[in-house]
């Protein structure tokens, strides 16, 4: 994961938005339960209680939802390429799937600090989960700064914690060192 936050690198799970091949990794509900282990949104234990969820149909349906999910979410991260029209749509679509969160609240005794828990205990959790994920980054939106890769062909997003906040691209390695060869040949 590159992005520096769980909830952008759930926008970077498209490799190339408005190509007709956009590379999108998300094909089953199973690709965004294996994504979430990787991105530390669940563990181990979790992601075996998900994987031994049989219901089908529910899980298209979940699939369907996270994936429009993330589609309204980059939309009002990047509203300068898109329509005010849809800008507004996927910002009331967002409000909407937070404010049906119902997280269970716990104190920390130690430290008196509120904790909100999203226990998983069937494959709608999950979403629970990545929701919450988004929720905490659009809490804490001034704290972030969020820019697109500067890369030729990438769109992906990620947050730059550098102290002088001046990161280009999403991956030095990838993108920044593509660009490195393209400005050294002349290109």
């Amino acid at each position: 994961m590159i992005a520096g936050q769980s909830a952008l690198d759930l926008l970077n799970t498209v490799k190339y938005r408005g190509e007709v091949d956009n590379g999108d990794r998300f094909n089953t509900f199973s690709d965004i339960v294996q994504w979430a282990l990787l991105a530390d949104i669940i563990n181990d234990k979790e992601c075996k209680i998900l994987d031994n969820q049989k219901d089908n149909s529910k899980h298209v349906t979940l699939f369907d939802q996270l994936c429009e999910f993330r589609e309204h979410f980059r939309i009002i991260l990047t509203p300068e390429s898109n329509e005010k029209k849809q800008v507004e749509k996927s910002i009331q679509s967002i409000e909407n799937t937070i404010a049906q969160l119902r997280p269970s609240i716990k104190i920390n005794a130690s430290t008196s600090s509120l904790q909100k828990i999203y226990p998983i205990n069937n494959s709608s959790d999950l979403k629970s989960r990545i929701v919450a994920c988004v929720s905490d980054l659009l809490e804490n939106r001034e704290s972030h700064t969020i820019k697109q890769c500067s890369g030729t062909d990438c769109d992906w997003l990620f947050a730059d914690v550098t102290k002088a906040k001046r990161r280009k691209w999403c991956d030095t390695k990838t993108c920044g060192n593509l660009a490195r060869v393209r400005k050294h040949r002349g290109q």
